[in-house]
């Protein structure tokens, strides 16, 4: 006897792991909510991130009897997996390069009222509580349930499908789902979010890494914020 779950079952708690807050966040967006303000973005969110962390950790690590190292069975040394971070970082640059050179020029952005949010987005640069909350714990921790998600649904998917060709379709599969969250940005937005989240699946199926995945998606928000910040 084991206590590992069938394929099926263990396809099942996958999904049931990864991806609700997705399928919320999504319908949320269809719906056409808004949570822009201040306590939208510390509160808000960081309760969503929250709530999907722990539902993920504990089906992963109680159910699937997972554990971290299971989403990283390759072994790499840390200068390996921080030079692949830092490519993928570039590789994200220049794919928002080119779109901007390219598609976001063919395809009409929203034009919903964004004044609500860069307001709070200027609130909470001008408040160092609120910035180190923002940085910190909602950064953060955003990033690592992303990641995590990804690498959880990603390997178990894999491990429970025989054909390279089921492996290639939870590739796209996945990709899709996470661009749909930028359907508030119109065509634009869920092109570059599914050529960005395309290059990470692909980076982790032939890397086994998860540090280089986070430690990228992290420096990519933290420097879009800069910027914006800076401007």
């Amino acid at each position: 006897m084991t206590d590992q779950p069938s394929k099926f079952n263990r396809l099942v708690l996958v999904v049931l792991a990864t991806l609700p807050v997705y399928l919320y966040m999504i319908v949320d967006k269809i719906l056409g909510h808004r949570h822009d303000t201040v306590a939208d973005l510390l509160g808000w969110q960081l309760l969503v991130i929250t709530l999907g962390l722990l539902l993920l950790w504990s089906i992963h690590k109680y159910i699937l009897k997972g554990k971290v190292k299971d989403l990283s069975p390759d072994s790499r040394n840390l200068l390996l997996d921080i030079s692949v971070g830092f490519l993928l970082l570039i590789s994200v640059y220049l794919i928002e390069t080119v779109a901007r050179l390219s598609y976001y020029q063919w395809f009409p952005v929203p034009n919903g009222d964004r004044t609500v949010l860069l307001q709070s987005l200027r609130t909470i640069a001008a408040n160092p509580f609120y910035s180190i909350v923002w940085l910190g714990a909602v950064t953060l921790l955003g990033q690592l349930f992303l990641e995590l998600s990804r690498t959880v649904f990603l390997k178990n998917l894999w491990d429970s499908v025989d054909s390279p060709y089921g492996r290639v379709l939870v590739i796209l599969f996945f990709a899709v789902l996470i661009s749909l969250l930028s359907l508030d940005r119109g065509w634009s937005g869920i092109i570059s979010g599914f050529c960005i989240a395309l290059l990470f699946n692909i980076t982790y199926f032939k890397y086994r890494r998860l540090f280089p995945l986070l430690l990228a998606s992290i420096l990519f928000q933290y420097l879009s914020l800069l910027g914006f910040w800076l401007e």
